[in-house]
């Protein structure tokens, strides 16, 4: 049927909405037969193609409601419709109801007569002309049954093809059967299996090497593409070549360089993880110890993105401010030689909740200094760019380690969706398939457990053939000599510490100005009063002193001098300066968290604050002492002094 135009009247502005489901049909017939009839009718009829709106919607689904959502332009052509953009009057072609909606039926009815008929829309498809009028004249009664059949045939299709899926799934849980040809770019498909290529195997696991050592994404994506190694050919209209940070990103938290495969279920438009992933459906590239060690990695950087390329805080993401419990802000006043570079309360640089007036501020060689010379798990052998063969072999061992417990949380992690899957399943057959499920996972945890003490004591004899503390001492002064400098290799090897220090180090609280007014910190009385080393399973661990709540130097000095010393007028004077002096710049330390539990004060060069220092013993191993300002020369000095302004008054 062909609408008849009445002479006299202006001819009716024409639309054409195309629409095809896959981009396959873009290649095939369908796009050429939508535009053929198209055509065809607005020659026939001495129409006008109205292209002010782009109406085709490629690879989206009308059963979904893809073209209504997002960029589908039928859901922008509606809105212009409701909104007088096209005017009453106006012609729709489409080649069939079921390009137009696919949707359930009452969905479908009113977007077809709400939508478009009610707003002087016509429909014309190539076998029906469905006007404003049509529910007045019974063409109505065609229009529902065109929706009706176009959605139970999607609906059909639908449960065919997911049932389809879920059988495949199924297969490829049971025997490792191939799905789908598609697969990671460092494999491709021979036969009925995938095959890993060589070359992206080793680029991969150079990646993952790297990660480890505690460089960032951008810094990565530069090492790879200068070392030349395979990378992902580019997808189709890509211009960029080479490593990209975000195929990095994607490629270390992919499980599929583990071997697993996770199936996916389109909820809304979302892709949605189905059921737990399928372990052994691809080859392996990187073992799983690395991959969960590279995970626990991502979590503790979670949240502390930041330039890579100026990378000169080592301590990023450890520094609190003791006196109001906020971040302290790394800060960079000049050259490194000038002092210029120094931690500042975050809060109180923005007078938003520190305690105190101002922001207070300590040198960043104060902290370097005191930290990595009394860090005793500090292994700057592993940080240097060529550590020696008893380095690499104590830090392969500590990464598989770290690698394994990951492995056991994500197991931990299943075993509690597990639980709640068996909690909720009141079908037999069903539950005794989720306990055996439960049973593997407690037989792989044990496993991994035993795995772990077997890698400990290897590494407990890995470290106690390492070298003396006195070379110990000497990698250390060499690796703060290599992250002085500005060059790429300086950058990489602050980062490679950064992450190595975040593996020893929980926090590291700042007094700035020694133990001010105000500080607070609940006592443990389960620990001795003094700090001691302890054997424990056959290792040695140090249990430290009670941490003061505040500076009892004053008390102190009070109960260990004699009598007729504190009745010295001079003497009392000298003791309550150097407490006062405590509570100010000249009183600064830092306090150190260990991830071993252990609490250490550490006291910079210069400062009157008291705590401990590393040092070795008469066995040539490290050890701690306690420090304590240099009082007597103080007071040999404040005697002098004293006397002179004695004498001039006089």
């Amino acid at each position: 049927m062909t609408m008849k135009v009445p002479r006299g009247r202006p001819k009716p502005r024409v639309y054409s909405y195309i629409r095809f489901s896959t981009p396959e049909q873009e290649k095939g017939d369908s796009l050429r037969r939508q535009r053929e009839w198209r055509d065809n009718y607005v020659n026939a009829n001495g129409y006008h193609l109205d292209t002010s709106f782009k109406l085709l919607d490629k690879g989206r689904s009308a059963f979904k409601g893809e073209h209504l959502r997002g960029k589908g332009t039928l859901g922008i052509f509606l809105d212009a419709v409701k909104s007088g953009m096209v005017p009453s009057g106006s012609i729709l072609l489409v080649e069939s109801i079921d390009r137009l909606t696919r949707l359930e039926p009452i969905e479908a009815i009113e977007m077809v007569c709400f939508g478009l008929l009610k707003h002087g829309i016509t429909v014309k498809t190539t076998v029906a002309e469905y006007p404003p009028d049509a529910v007045n004249d019974g063409r109505i009664h065609g229009l529902i049954a065109e929706i009706q059949r176009a959605y139970q045939e999607s609906k059909r299709k639908s449960e065919l093809i997911g049932a389809a899926r879920e059988t495949a799934r199924q297969k490829a849980r049971d025997e490792k059967k191939i799905i789908t040809a598609q697969c990671p770019a460092w494999l491709t498909k021979e036969g009925d299996k995938f095959v890993v290529i060589p070359e992206a195997e080793e680029a991969i696991r150079r990646l993952f090497d790297l990660k480890l050592k505690g460089l960032s994404t951008r810094a990565i994506e530069r090492k790879l593409n200068e070392e030349g190694t395979w990378t992902a050919p580019p997808r189709e209209n890509q211009i960029t070549t080479g490593w990209r940070a975000s195929y990095i990103t994607k490629i270390v938290r992919n499980r599929a360089v583990i071997g697993e495969y996770q199936p996916f279920k389109k909820v809304n438009g979302k892709r949605e993880p189905k059921g737990e992933a399928i372990k052994g459906y691809y080859p392996i590239v990187v073992e799983p110890p690395c991959f969960f060690a590279v995970q626990e990695i991502l979590s503790r950087n979670q949240g502390t993105g930041g330039r890579a390329d100026q990378f000169s805080n080592i301590f990023k993401s450890m520094m609190i401010c003791k006196y109001c419990g906020g971040p302290m802000s790394f800060d960079n006043k000049g050259e490194r030689t000038k002092g210029g570079l120094r931690f500042v309360c975050y809060n109180g640089q923005r007078n938003a909740g520190c305690r105190h007036p101002s922001p207070y501020a300590i040198r960043f060689d104060d902290i370097a200094d005191c930290v990595l010379d009394n860090c005793p798990k500090l292994k700057p052998e592993q940080v240097l760019p060529e550590p020696d063969e008893q380095a690499k072999r104590c830090q392969a061992l500590t990464e598989h380690i770290q690698g394994l417990n990951a492995q056991l949380t994500d197991i931990e992690r299943k075993q509690k969706n597990l639980l709640k899957s068996i909690a909720k399943e009141d079908r037999d057959a069903l539950r005794k398939a989720l306990a055996d499920e439960w049973d593997s996972m407690q037989q792989q945890h044990a496993d991994i457990e035993h795995a772990i003490a077997e890698r400990e004591s290897e590494l407990q004899q890995a470290e106690r053939d390492t070298k003396s503390f006195a070379t110990w001492q000497r990698d250390l002064k060499q690796l703060r000599e290599s992250i002085e400098g500005r060059d790429q290799t300086a950058i990489e090897m602050r980062m490679r510490l950064n992450a190595h220090l975040r593996e020893l180090i929980k926090s590291i609280e700042v007094f700035a100005e020694g133990y001010a007014k105000g500080t607070e910190k609940t006592d443990d009385n389960t620990l001795p009063k003094r700090g001691r080393t302890v054997k424990d399973n056959g290792r040695l661990r140090y249990i430290p002193a009670p941490i003061p709540t505040e500076d009892d130097f004053y008390d102190a000095m009070m109960a260990q001098a004699d009598d007729d010393l504190w009745r010295d007028k001079m003497f009392r004077g000298f003791i309550k300066q150097i407490a006062e002096q405590r509570r100010t710049k000249k009183g600064r330390f830092v306090r150190v968290h260990f991830t071993t539990g252990a609490v250490v004060d550490l006291v910079p060069e210069g400062s009157l604050a008291s705590g401990v220092q590393m040092t070795k013993d008469a066995r040539r191993q490290a050890g701690w002492r306690f420090v304590n300002p240099k009082l007597d020369r103080m007071w040999r000095d404040w005697k002098t002094e004293y006397n002179k302004k004695a004498a001039k008054k006089r």
